[in-house]
Order: C-alpha cells, then structure tokens, then sequence
C-alpha cells in the first residue's frame, strides 16, 4: 500500500436509510473514502479502561438534523509515544482517547446493487502505536484506484498501549468481573461486529469477510479467531477467513491523557500487551492451536487461513528498542516487555 498517483476529488453523499447519510470523499471516479466513522461510544472519563459501549440503536450519522456526517477527513488516533517527533496523522495532527473509529475505502460504483468482498486490517506496531491506515504509506486508495481492486478495505481503530492493555485485580473487581485487560481487542471485536451489521449499506458483502493484519495485526487476527471459536454462547461466525456494565470510577481514571503516555518510556515494563485474562484470551492457547479440537472447529467453519513473512522485521527491536545495557538482566527485561503472561 502507498500512493504516488493524485486523483481528483469530489464530495459524494451515501444514504445509510435509517441510519442517516455519510459525506465522503470520491476519487476520480475510482474509488470512495469514508473516513472516521464512529462504531463505539467514546472510550473518556470513567469509561476508561472498560469494554467498548455500542452506539445506541437509534444512533444515525448526521451534521445537525438534515446535513450529512462529515467522513471527509481522519479523525484523531489513539495516544501513543511516536518513533519520531511530529504531529499524529489523526485529524488535525490530533491524539484523543476519543479515538474509535474506522477508515473505509470502496470500489466506485453502486453500492446498493454490489456485494464486494471485504478485508478489515488491524495495523501492527507492537500494539503501542499505529493508526487505522491514515500514515500515507499504508492508504490503500491507489490499490482500489489504480491497481483495480474490486473490494472494500476497512482499517480499525483501537486503543493502545496503557490505554487499551493496562491489565490487573484491581480492573477486574472495578468492571465486577467483565474486563481486566485487553480492551484493544475487545474494541477490535466490537468494530467487526459493527462491519458485519453495516458493510452492506456501502456495498460489501456481510458474509464474505476476511480479517488481516500485519505484526501485533496478525497476533489479533490469531486473537479474535481463537475467542470466536471458544466463546460462550450460540456459534456464529463473524469472518470467513484470516489473515493472520455498572461503572465505578478510580483514581487512574482521573490522570491525563498526556501524563499517561508521558509515563509509559520511563517504566522498565514499558509495553503494554494482551494477557492472559480468562474472558478474551483463555489459559493454554498454543496448547489449543495444535489440538483436534481447534483443528475440528476450524475445518466445521469452512475457514481458510493465508500467513506471511516480513522480511528483517527484527530490525526494527534492535534500532528502536534493543537492551538498555549489555547484561543478562537488561536482556531478560525486553523478553519479558515481549512476551507477557
């Protein structure tokens, strides 16, 4: 993904119905971008660090009572300490915990008549930075545009860092019992879902979906594939293939947003990653992918999986986040930043 071709650009106006009516962005013809769409209430305030609230089902996408949603620019990202020094490729260079939403991109054409397959991307970095698609070199409008694919590609956004994987006791008695952790992928999920309802109303098909991700995208994939087959409740699949409460306030709540990711360089366990909760992710996962059973209920879902390599990825843990000193301890210190329980 990339772009180095420019397209000329026209306002175009979807009607979603009920729903309400989406401002997006045509290119040349080519290709339609709606950007920021909101698929969950704003994580803020004393929602911080809980499971992902739904929109209401009388929520609809509007500007006042008759203008369209505005999807004409990106939306902030979620806070992250950055690789370098500059502004986020949010809306307006902006970061806020304020930040589910998704990017979608489609085939020109009419999308009431179409059922285009779909890929929803979760983007890598480690699950402490990323943004849904928005950095120029991963904007897949020159791949719809230009190399003629006949698909529509929906990038997530989800929280990260201490935001979305702060995890503990303390998390779990607050949330009384629903989450103590891994709230980037139970946002995942909750944006998947919000695909599956609505693909449609932009032209793609609700039952051929494909999950993928590159990096801590592909650990996801894994992720989510493995909650869909172990939890509770009636069996219905969200994809078809894989590409790799009662809330109570604390005094973590009430730090800024700015303070948090301010703190997150000078912790010796600086990252941030899913673990081992009992409610997403179960004990013995590795045991379970290479059991019958996983192999059973994969096959039974008709499911197809495509894996990848990237090449020297492992550069960039040396350059950006090699041992803080040449010792034992300094090295058992990354491993453990890496591999969390």
């Amino acid at each position: 993904m990339e772009n180095t071709i420019s397209y000329g650009e026209k306002a175009y106006d979807l009607n979603l119905g009920e729903k309400g009516k989406i401002r997006d962005i045509q290119f040349d013809q080519k290709s339609r971008r709606y950007a920021g769409i909101l698929y969950a209430l704003p994580p803020t305030g004393n929602y911080r660090w809980r499971k992902p609230r739904p929109l209401p089902p009388s929520y609809t996408y509007a500007n006042g009572e008759d203008g369209p949603f505005d999807a004409t620019q990106f939306k902030a990202i979620c806070p992250q300490k950055a690789f370098h020094v500059g502004k986020a490729e949010g809306g307006d260079g902006t970061y806020s915990e304020d930040c589910l939403f998704m990017n979608i991109w489609t085939p020109f054409g009419d999308e009431k008549n179409s059922k285009w397959p779909v890929m929803l991307w979760l983007h890598g970095v480690w699950f402490q930075m990323g943004d849904p698609s928005q950095d120029p070199g991963m904007d897949p409008t020159e791949l719809i545009s230009t190399n003629g694919l006949n698909a529509i590609i929906v990038a997530i956004g989800y929280r990260l860092n201490i935001f979305g994987f702060l995890a503990g006791e303390a998390l779990l008695e607050e949330s009384q019992g629903d989450s103590a952790g891994n709230f980037g992928l139970w946002d995942q999920r909750m944006a998947a879902e919000w695909v599956k309802q609505n693909v449609s109303l932009f032209g793609g098909d609700p039952n051929n979906i494909t999950l993928a991700g590159r990096s801590a995208g592909a650990y996801s994939v894994e992720s989510q594939m493995l909650y869909e087959f172990r939890k509770p409740g009636p069996k219905t699949s969200l994809y078809r293939h894989s590409c790799t409460a009662k809330v109570t306030s604390g005094s973590q709540a009430l730090v800024t947003t700015q303070d948090l990711v301010e703190a997150i360089p000078k912790l010796e366990h600086h990252t941030f990653r899913p673990v081992t909760d009992h409610l997403f992710i179960h004990p013995n996962m590795m045991e379970y992918l290479s059991s019958p059973d996983f192999a059973h209920e994969f096959k039974s879902r008709g499911y197809k999986i495509l894996i990848g390599e990237v090449a020297n990825e492992e550069t960039l843990y040396s350059v950006y986040n090699s041992p803080t000193e040449p010792s034992l301890d300094a090295l058992r210190m990354q491993v453990v930043n890496y591999y969390s329980p």
